[in-house]
């Protein structure tokens, strides 16, 4: 079920993403992946002050689980669930890990918070930067992350001078 919700992120269908995250939320409450699947659909349906809340019960459920990477090191590829939830038999992949890719889409939707409307809420900017850190921090060679914090850290020392 979370691959067929990511399926739905992935053509657009947002709103068919959550309810099939919900569904799976509801028979498997203490499942990571639905929780970041569902917090994943919420950052495109542009509902980023839900998706900070269940990025961050994800992480809390991340810490209760602790998958580990094909290789056993940080900031590596990771596949999740490859018996189970691929047809294909490929399971879902996070190609700098699992938390860093947590740390980067909850970094995004604090980012998009901070910048909601006008001007920029410092609260959210730094919430946002360091998530980024962190997510850096984990995956020392993740560009996204490192693109997202310099970006957002330059418009605000702009818009603080």
């Amino acid at each position: 079920m979370v691959e067929r919700g990511y399926r739905w992120i992935y053509r657009g269908e947002t709103d068919k993403a959550i309810a099939t995250f919900d569904m799976t939320i509801q028979h498997y409450p203490q499942s990571l992946l639905a929780h970041l699947g569902r917090a994943d659909a919420l950052v495109e349906a542009r509902k980023d002050r839900d998706a900070v809340e269940l990025y961050s019960r994800a992480m809390s459920l991340l810490e209760q689980t602790k998958p580990k990477s094909e290789a056993g090191t940080p900031g590596e590829t990771q596949v999740i669930g490859e018996r189970f939830f691929s047809y294909q038999n490929q399971g879902l992949k996070f190609p700098h890990g699992l938390e860093a890719y947590m740390y980067l889409r909850r970094g995004g939707a604090f980012e998009r918070l901070a910048t909601r409307d006008f001007g920029l809420d410092r609260d959210y900017v730094s919430k946002a930067i360091s998530d980024y850190d962190k997510a850096i921090e984990l995956a020392p060679k993740y560009e996204e992350a490192k693109e997202q914090r310099n970006r957002l850290f330059a418009r605000s020392n702009r818009l603080a001078n």
